[in-house]
């Protein structure tokens, strides 16, 4: 894009409009609900496809528990495989007390959470 705008000459900056997508009522509910909890909320996203760019589960599990520690914490864990649905639900579990086992959202839902959230952290 950058090449073809200097090749024009074209250099006015472009921003996207922000559109965002509609959540149902239904959904509103739920994260409103899982969302106006006590503690700090912090997004667990315990995957990637390349093994170098994540934790071990048992250093994960360790950090975890000295936030905890440290912390009035709330867990998200988040998957969307069903391998890795089952090591979030290990972490769920692990962290029952002040944790939740988000399902796969759909887009519309993520946007949601942050626009209306940007205080949770993505851990």
């Amino acid at each position: 894009m950058d090449l073809v705008r200097s090749y024009f000459k074209d250099f006015e900056e472009f921003i996207l409009k922000d559109r965002p997508l509609k959540i149902s009522q239904k959904e509103k509910i739920f994260l409103d609900k899982i969302l106006n909890g006590g503690g700090k909320k912090i997004f667990v996203s315990l995957h990637s496809k390349w093994k170098n760019k994540r934790l071990k589960d048992s250093v994960l599990e360790r950090f975890l528990e000295k936030i905890s520690e440290k912390y009035e914490v709330f867990y998200f864990f988040t998957y969307s495989s069903e391998k890795e649905k089952e090591i979030s639900k290990r972490f769920f579990k692990k962290f029952y007390k002040n944790s939740f086992l988000l399902d796969k959202m759909s887009f519309s839902m993520v946007q949601y959470l942050d626009k209306m959230y940007r205080s949770c952290d993505i851990l």
